[in-house]
């Protein structure tokens, strides 16, 4: 005679099913490395078509890699790119995706650090070959990504569109934000296709980070200029997150 245990059975396939239900959950793993970044764009004389260029600047202290294709540490290859989302600004369109298109890293102005502590052949990033790893802060790099946006195959009553980059990852030192650990990151900057003549982009021909002394003013000027000779204003706005 064979006795079964079908309270233990009912036990082992209960605790089954929670392993299988934990197993298909999944945890986001939130680096901390995206502290900022910058749009421009410039009209290139065929219509609809923009040179765009994304600077995004990360917190050299992670590890974690700013996108597929762009290790970190170590050499940037071709296969480093952003995916751009093309999105419709106003009208009719509002909303409306219109796919995306990829810009590729520009090698020999990325993977550099913004804030030249160091000797010039040196680094923060890399602890200026002179400190224990870790112990020499702060350290910003930037990568520039360019690349050609086509918006011309948009349907003609979309004028405003949005160009965005959005990725997991937003630095936990950031303190104008609550919790910028649970938060993404978005970036974009908005073109008016229809503008006649076309019309470029203002650019900042300094790079957004400083070191300055505590308890001193300082005047921060990112040194913005723009191509057409427009005027340019400035007003804070929301952090996008993506």
């Amino acid at each position: 005679m064979i006795k079964i245990n079908f309270k233990r059975i009912r036990i082992k396939r209960l605790a089954l099913i929670c392993f299988l239900f934990l197993s298909f959950l999944s945890y986001r793993v939130e680096a901390t490395h995206v502290v900022g970044s910058d749009v421009t764009y410039t009209c290139t004389g065929t219509p609809g078509v923009y040179q765009v260029t994304f600077k995004i600047y990360r917190d050299c202290s992670d590890p974690y890699p700013l996108c597929s294709g762009c290790p970190t540490p170590g050499p940037l290859s071709s296969g480093c790119n952003l995916s751009i989302s093309i999105v419709g600004a106003a009208g009719s369109c509002t909303g409306t995706s219109f796919g995306s298109q990829s810009i590729s890293v520009v090698t020999a102005v990325s993977a550099l650090d913004v804030i030249q502590l160091c000797a010039s052949s040196l680094t923060v990033c890399t602890n200026c070959a002179s400190r224990t790893p870790g112990s020499f802060t702060p350290g910003i790099e930037v990568y520039t990504f360019v690349g050609q946006i086509n918006l011309s195959g948009l349907p003609a009553s979309c004028c405003m569109v949005y160009l965005g980059y959005q990725t997991c990852c937003r630095n936990g030192a950031i303190t104008t934000l609550s919790n910028p650990l649970s938060l993404s990151f978005f970036t974009q900057a908005t073109i008016n296709r229809c503008a006649s003549p076309c019309n470029s982009a203002p650019a900042f021909t300094n790079d957004p980070v400083a070191v300055t002394c505590a308890g001193q003013d300082f005047t921060y000027n990112l040194g913005a200029i723009d191509p057409d000779g427009d005027s340019l204003s400035y007003a804070f706005g929301q952090s996008l997150v993506g």
